[in-house]
């Protein structure tokens, strides 16, 4: 069995949206009242994430949490506390 190693680098900012701010933003649109489409852009621009990046940043980070073990556990951490009261 390969484990495989930590990589601080696969955690840099992607078009400049750090996990935690993508984590905030995919929370913040399956909450989205009326649904993604139309929410897309508020969603964004109230995260501070350029709307004309949104493409490459999630393509980067799902394909980083896809690939990486510490960056998917990280993502799902910070998706799930997101905004719970506790």
């Amino acid at each position: 069995m390969t484990t495989q190693r930590f990589d601080p680098d696969a955690f840099e900012p992607i078009e400049g949206c750090s996990l935690v701010t993508y984590a905030a933003v995919c929370r913040a649109l399956v909450r989205a009242p009326g649904g993604v489409g139309r929410r897309l852009d508020v969603v964004l621009a109230e995260h501070t994430v350029a709307a004309a990046a949104w493409d490459a940043i999630q393509t980067g980070w799902s394909a980083r949490i896809a690939g990486d073990p510490y960056v998917r556990d990280a993502f799902r951490r910070l998706y799930l506390k997101e905004g719970d009261p506790a």
